[in-house]
């Protein structure tokens, strides 16, 4: 999950303990990649505004339901399966460069994890990808994703996994491998179909995520980037990474700085080679390296 402001986390938090479940702390910080500290802090901010956060001798939090200010909101915020289905149809009719379907988008996924909702879509193909997937993850099953295109072995073939956590706005999602024995990220676009098969999941204890920055790259590794932007260069960055706005900052009518850590250099490497003189690194030095490296590779074919 990509870092989120202390009010929408106190949003998702707020819904998620009123779901019906009960939740530890723990899961609770590995749910929104926080430390413990954080979400005690959190807590107690809904508590203070009048809202009954318990906890029971085991340790397990939940929301009292009963509580008037929390059936409003939780009326207001979450959907029924058959709201999502007509919402989620609704947005993917729309056309995927509308800037009001992104907002919109970007809204629904701060109020609400909702299955079924994603941030762009190509065509209805895609949007029944993203649909099966869901049901998949909801009722833990296993999946053929029909005719995959990996980009690692440049091989299109089925691969049956455990689909189990969606991300980077529903562009990506994480599954468990069992050929592979561990867990990747797969992209929706790459998926011709999904079929949902009646077995369950085998291997849920080997569901794991690692962290995935802007560029969707995901890893345990940080480096430290940080790139000067021309105004062609920052919209460009915008529409095809939505979450690296939060990472942009002006710095005159002319330049704009993106600052944050990313896991590895190809995803946010793609970009800087891909708009010579828009992007100037600003920081690192291993950042530089890595490009001379790559612009090296191109001119010379290897």
């Amino acid at each position: 999950m990509a870092e989120v402001r202390a009010d929408e986390r106190a949003i998702r938090l707020l819904l998620m303990l009123s779901s019906g479940g009960h939740f530890t702390l723990d899961t609770i910080c590995e749910r929104f990649e926080c430390s413990s500290r954080t979400a005690q802090r959190t807590i107690r901010t809904l508590r203070d505004i009048g809202f009954v956060i318990s906890v029971n001798k085991d340790g397990f939090y939940h929301a009292e339901v009963a509580n008037k200010q929390l059936t409003k909101v939780s009326g207001l915020l979450q959907f029924t399966r058959e709201e999502t289905d007509v919402l989620s149809r609704a947005i993917y009719s729309v056309s995927p460069d509308n800037a009001l379907k992104s907002c919109l988008l970007k809204k629904l996924k701060v109020l609400y994890q909702t299955e079924g909702i994603a941030d762009t879509f190509i065509n209805t193909m895609q949007s029944e990808v993203i649909s099966k997937l869901s049901v998949a993850i909801r009722e833990r099953k296993q999946v053929i994703l029909k005719e995959y295109k990996s980009a690692n072995s440049l091989a299109i073939r089925d691969r049956q996994v455990e689909p189990f956590q969606f991300n980077s706005e529903f562009i990506t999602f994480w599954a468990y491998d069992p050929c592979d024995m561990q867990c990747k990220t797969f992209k929706t676009a790459r998926v011709a179909s999904v079929e949902v098969l009646p077995k369950s999941w085998m291997h849920k204890e080997h569901h794991q995520v690692t962290p995935v920055d802007v560029f969707r790259i995901s890893g345990r590794n940080k480096h430290h980037v940080k790139l000067a932007l021309s105004l062609r260069a920052v919209n460009l960055l915008v529409e095809e990474y939505p979450l690296s706005g939060e990472k942009i900052t002006m710095v005159d009518d002319k330049i704009w700085h993106f600052e944050d850590d990313v896991h590895g250099f190809e995803g946010v490497g793609r970009f800087v080679m891909g708009l010579p003189g828009d992007v100037q690194i600003v920081e690192s030095e291993e950042f530089r390296r890595y490009i001379k490296k790559e612009s090296k590779k191109l001119r010379t074919g290897c």
